[in-house]
């Protein structure tokens, strides 16, 4: 058996890691500050089908293109701000149960750019389920313990007498009938 201490804390290779995805947290936030990103208006063309001056028609909607500030991804910003901090927090207390929920978390923000994060938090949850499994968080190590467990259950089986008593000759009746499952039986043939 495992102590639990040992599956609540990140070992020294889970915490490299968790340290990777902090520093590309902080540096993914601070580009929302030098990225200029563009947003767009949009309203429905005129009766014609065409739109105001300064504004396109894409796709039968007139839109119009201006750049973000950073007061209007500022929520972003913080968002990815925070949880590399939370993980960093995580990381430095070794806590596998809040590094694996704020990296998962982060992956479901961020969509396709916290695909590293989504990757690290199943990877963190993955290596807690081996270790209480099989008390090792390796694949290789898992797999050996799973293929000594499974020897070691088959033994047991054949101790009990799970085989003999199948083998033993024991003949059973067939189930009763019952009438109101089983058809009536025809004397003879309708024709």
């Amino acid at each position: 058996m495992v102590p639990p201490e040992r599956v609540r804390t990140i070992d020294d290779t889970e915490r490299k890691f968790v340290w990777g995805l902090v520093s590309f947290g902080v540096v993914l936030s601070f580009l929302f500050i030098f990225v200029h990103q563009t947003g767009y208006y949009t309203r429905p063309p005129r009766a014609n089908g065409s739109c105001p001056d300064g504004w396109d028609l894409v796709k039968k909607t007139c839109q119009q293109a201006y750049t973000m500030t950073f007061q209007q991804y500022l929520p972003q910003f913080l968002a990815v701000l925070l949880g590399a901090v939370v993980l960093a927090v995580a990381a430095w207390r070794r806590h596998r149960v809040l590094a694996s929920f704020t990296a998962l978390m982060m992956g479901f923000m961020l969509s396709t750019v916290g695909l590293p994060y989504l990757m690290l938090g199943g990877w963190l949850i993955l290596r807690a389920w081996r270790l209480t499994r099989y008390g090792v968080p390796g694949f290789v190590a898992a797999n050996q313990a799973a293929r000594q467990q499974a020897i070691e259950r088959r033994g047991q089986r054949g101790a009990r007498g799970g085989a003999s008593s199948v083998s033993s000759g024991d003949t059973r009746r067939p189930p009763s009938a019952n009438k109101r499952y089983t058809p009536k039986k025809s004397k003879g043939s309708r024709r």
